[in-house]
């Protein structure tokens, strides 16, 4: 579980040596990375002594934590170290933008969008062009009559997507007559008065998708009353989440275009 779904750095600590309970040592290795003996981490955990920022510092570089986590990790402790509300209220200040900070995907990701605000209209007007986009990447799939029977769209709407998406470099023409996926790729920002209509668009998909009852497809709706903490929790998981699939996606071999929708929100 990321960091970040932590309120209080001793459960973010016990859930790490549990997490790594079956490695020997492991332990004394967090102590040393702190700077303290194994039975003063001991005590941290299981009782009322705090950390100090210099141990908070040790673990943070310890589990290999970017700045902004290693901000929050000390800072979690500073606040629980705090003898005064108002310094208390400083720091969940701080706390609570650094949170705010990591739920960004477009932080999360470093990507922004790298089309200019009329190619970013035209690209995001419809789930085809995004589609033809894809499906550019997989073999057997490379010519408009071949996008254009997989779609169900006519040619002349399939050919008028791969202009644009030849201008701006996310496709470029093949030495076999087809088109292949080009050099650039895209991130809508979060900002963008275009994010509405994106996800509309691929949750209609969704739908229709849906009508399809396709074995192979997967669907999940769920209800639920939790606690404020626990939806914390549930949000750090999907934001990490589609950061590990970046990482799967980006390597693996182009030999299905799919699409991945995840929903969260308050009723």
């Amino acid at each position: 579980m990321a960091l970040h779904a932590f309120h209080d750095y001793k459960e973010f600590l016990v859930h790490n040596l549990e997490m790594n309970k079956e490695r020997r040592g492991y332990h004394g290795t967090l102590a040393k990375a702190a700077g303290c003996h194994s039975s003063y981490l001991s005590q941290v955990v299981n009782g009322n002594v705090h950390f100090t920022p210099d141990h908070a510092a040790g673990i943070a570089h310890f589990l290999n934590f970017n700045s902004d986590d290693s901000d929050y990790f000390v800072t979690l402790v500073m606040h629980a170290r705090a003898g005064v509300p108002h310094l208390r209220k400083i720091l969940e200040a701080r706390l609570e933008e650094l949170k705010q900070k990591s739920h960004s995907l477009n932080h999360r990701l470093q990507e922004n969008s790298k089309l200019s605000a009329e190619d970013e209209n035209r690209y995001y007007s419809s789930w085809h062009i995004q589609a033809v986009h894809m499906l550019c990447m997989l073999p057997g799939l490379e010519k408009v009559a071949n996008i254009a029977v997989h779609l169900g769209v006519g040619q002349d709407l399939v050919f008028q997507a791969l202009q644009l998406l030849e201008r701006v470099g996310f496709v470029v023409a093949s030495p076999r007559g087809g088109w292949v996926s080009g050099p650039q790729s895209q991130h809508l920002p979060r900002h963008s008065p275009l994010c509405a209509t994106h996800h509309l668009h691929w949750r209609n998909r969704a739908n229709l998708s849906l009508l399809g009852a396709k074995t192979d497809a997967l669907h999940y709706t769920a209800l639920h009353t939790i606690s404020k903490n626990d939806t914390e929790k549930l949000r750090e998981m999907l934001v990490s989440f589609i950061e590990k699939s970046r990482k799967i996606v980006a390597p693996s071999k182009d030999e299905e275009a799919i699409c991945v929708s995840l929903d969260l929100f308050k009723l």
